[in-house]
């Protein structure tokens, strides 16, 4: 009797194999049957992976919404700090960022040529939206904005900090010793 695996970690290693695939090939040169090899499923039908997504687009989405959700899993210590000073939390906001970008610095590898440039700047999009909304929810709870002004302000600070996370990565930095 062959033992069902639980469709949620399955997923899961689709999309972690996938999105290697991606970032290293680009979205048009990734095949299904690649996918399905990377997950070491060299023998499985396509139909396997079509359980777990309608396509390949949608494959590619989740893999871009986790690397996004990687990276804003990185300032979740700053956007959950209650009784810091705006210093503190600012502090703690870029500390958080400048980690995740050195620890993650050879995620995504890119040049001007790139196959994978799409995928930053697709990712970067996931960041900035994700992180407007955290952005703005912060700047009203915390510093008393009201909302309309939140959301401008949240949506300037999102789009720095998504700026920054493109350069380092288009600028070669990336590859430097830490």
């Amino acid at each position: 009797m062959r033992t069902k695996k639980d469709p949620g970690i399955r997923q899961e290693v689709f999309i972690n194999a996938a999105a290697e695939l991606f970032m290293e090939n680009g979205y048009e040169s990734v095949s299904i049957r690649e996918v399905l090899d990377a997950v070491a499923d060299k023998t499985a039908s396509p139909s396997v992976f079509y359980y777990y997504f309608s396509s390949k687009d949608e494959l590619y989405r989740a893999c871009v919404e986790t690397v996004a959700k990687s990276y804003l899993s990185s300032m979740a210590e700053a956007f959950s700090a209650e009784g810091k000073t705006t210093e503190e939390w600012m502090l703690t906001l870029v500390s958080g960022l400048e980690e995740y970008l050195m620890n993650e610095r050879n995620l995504i590898i890119a040049d001007e040529s790139s196959p994978n440039r799409m995928f930053i700047l697709n990712m970067r999009e996931q960041v900035t939206i994700q992180i407007t909304g955290v952005w703005a929810d912060r700047l009203q709870a915390s510093f008393g904005f009201p909302a309309e002004e939140a959301e401008s302000l949240a949506q300037f600070l999102a789009g720095g900090v998504g700026e920054i996370m493109f350069q380092f990565m288009q600028d070669g930095r990336h590859d430097q010793a830490a």
